[in-house]
This record gives structure tokens, C-alpha cells and sequence, in this order.
């Protein structure tokens, strides 16, 4: 019973002279409970703060994905007129498309834009009854030019 008793007094010693891991109540380190739940509040506040950040980038997604100036526009000439001339230029002033025949009044009709810069475009049209259009469209929004009186 001695050599029991020994050996239970040797382990016990030996474990009151082990020093604790540090990974042991590293979540205190020996700070107040009342900061360490401060620390935990700045952490989700943080967490929040990015969690918004992704979707907000989500929600611009489908923007930025538009902002490439599209291969074609579509043309709609609702006017009494037949359009005779049009001449769309990026914003450098280089032409990057041109009506290749006249569109007749009430028809419609595709314009192919070629490497076309940016969004805003100038677009310039004449039609046989002496009107003419010259204006800045963003076709990265505008999917139609539709010439109206």
C-alpha cells in the first residue's frame, strides 16, 4: 500500500510541477471577460462590415459586367422619314459604325459597332426630309436607337 501511495504522491507531484500549455485560456490571456466580449463584438462588427461589402460587389456586378459597349445596336425608325445617313463614333471620335443602306420610315433594322470604346457614343443621323439628330448615347445602357419626330 506504501508503493501505491508513493507512486499516486510521485504523479501528483509531477503534475503540480508540469507548467500549463499556452494555448491553455488563450481566449482570457488574462483579460477582463468584459473586454474579451468587446473583442468579439469589433470581431462581428468586422465580419458584418464584410459580409455587406460582398454583396454590394455582388449587386454591382451585372453593372460593371454592362459596361462594355455591345457588338450591334438595334435601330427603330419610327419616323415619316427615311433615315439616309447615321454615323455612330466612340469617345475618342472614332467611327464605329455607319448605316450601310437607308432604313425606310416605320422599319427596323441592326447596326454592327466595330471595337467601339467606352459607353458614351456620338451618334449622328440624317434623314431625306432634312432633320437631323446629333446626340451622346451611352449604348452600354441603350440597347435601341429609336428616332422619333
Amino acid at each position: 500500500m506504501d508503493a501505491r501511495a508513493s507512486a499516486k504522491g510521485s504523479s501528483v507531484q509531477r503534475r503540480a510541477r508540469m507548467k500549463p500549455h499556452p494555448s491553455r485560456n488563450s481566449l482570457l490571456n488574462g483579460a477582463p471577460i468584459a473586454h474579451v466580449a468587446s473583442v468579439n463584438e469589433e470581431t462581428i462588427m468586422k465580419m458584418t462590415l464584410a459580409a455587406t461589402a460582398i454583396l454590394v460587389a455582388l449587386a454591382a456586378a451585372p453593372a460593371l459586367a454592362q459596361s462594355r459597349p455591345p457588338a450591334q445596336v438595334n435601330l427603330d425608325n419610327q419616323r415619316a422619314a427615311l433615315l439616309t445617313a447615321l454615323t455612330v463614333s466612340d469617345s475618342e471620335g472614332k467611327v464605329v459604325g455607319q448605316l450601310s443602306r437607308p432604313l425606310a420610315a416605320g422599319k427596323k433594322g441592326v447596326l454592327r459597332l466595330t471595337r467601339a470604346k467606352g459607353c458614351e457614343m456620338s451618334i449622328q443621323a440624317r434623314f431625306d426630309d432634312e432633320g437631323e439628330v446629333d446626340e451622346t448615347v451611352n449604348l452600354c445602357r441603350e440597347k435601341v436607337l429609336r428616332f422619333t419626330e
